[in-house]
């Protein structure tokens, strides 16, 4: 009985079919051993390129970005949040020319008041003469009586008084000095100058009365400002 692998019987062929049988072995063999060399060379060929990716040098940070980001703190607002016209640090190292100066904000001010010079006291200048009416001796039949004209002004002025008395006192100057003198009955005017300023004029007249008291004139001015005549 022949085996389960029970060789078959050699003839005139067999040598051939066995030398058949050794070269498909042969081939086999290299077919293997071509296939595990081809899946070792992949396998070197990824990993020194996943070793190559890895140990690739990025982009080194320059000297600005890394300034920049030393010194920016880390609650410091992106720079989208800076005023208009800033300039970033990182910028400034980049470029020094840039201006660095952002555009300030305009507010409105209140303008000053401006100081007023201290008035000087206003000088009270008199618009004319004064002139003061006194009567320096009186007897029953006449008396003998002056004028002190003051020129208060900047001015020289000349200066006319005019006296009256009453026409019951029968009053008649009979001499004068220091003046000119025009007469009309009780009222007479005496004139002169002119006065300078500051000036001072005196002049006097001697007059018979009726009264035997003394005589009070009704009228005295000087350049229409009426005279001062004491009680």
């Amino acid at each position: 009985m022949r085996g389960k692998h029970a060789r078959p019987p050699a003839g005139p062929l067999g040598p051939i079919r066995d030398l058949h049988r050794r070269s498909l072995r042969t081939v086999d063999l290299r077919a293997q051993l071509v296939g595990l060399g081809a899946l070792l060379v992949a396998i070197a060929v990824f990993t020194a390129g996943a070793l190559t990716i890895d140990r690739a040098p990025g982009p080194a940070p320059g000297p600005a970005d890394s300034v920049d980001a030393a010194a920016r703190p880390a609650s410091a607002p992106p720079v989208a949040d800076q005023p208009a016209g800033a300039v970033s640090s990182a910028a400034r190292l980049r470029n020094p020319d840039l201006e660095t100066t952002a555009t300030p904000t305009r507010r409105p001010v209140a303008p000053s008041p401006r100081p007023t010079a201290p008035r000087e006291p206003e000088l009270k200048i008199a618009d004319g003469l004064q002139a003061r009416y006194v009567v320096s001796g009186s007897w029953d039949t006449g008396f003998v009586a002056g004028v002190v004209v003051f020129n208060p002004t900047a001015q020289e002025l000349a200066w006319r008084v005019e006296i009256s008395h009453a026409r019951s006192a029968e009053v008649q100057v009979v001499t004068h000095w220091n003046a000119d003198i025009t007469r009309s009955g009780s009222f007479v005017v005496f004139a002169g100058g002119p006065l300078p300023p500051g000036g001072i004029q005196t002049f006097g007249f001697e007059a018979l009365k009726k009264p035997a008291g003394p005589v009070r004139p009704t009228g005295c001015t000087v350049n229409g400002t009426p005279c001062e005549i004491p009680e």
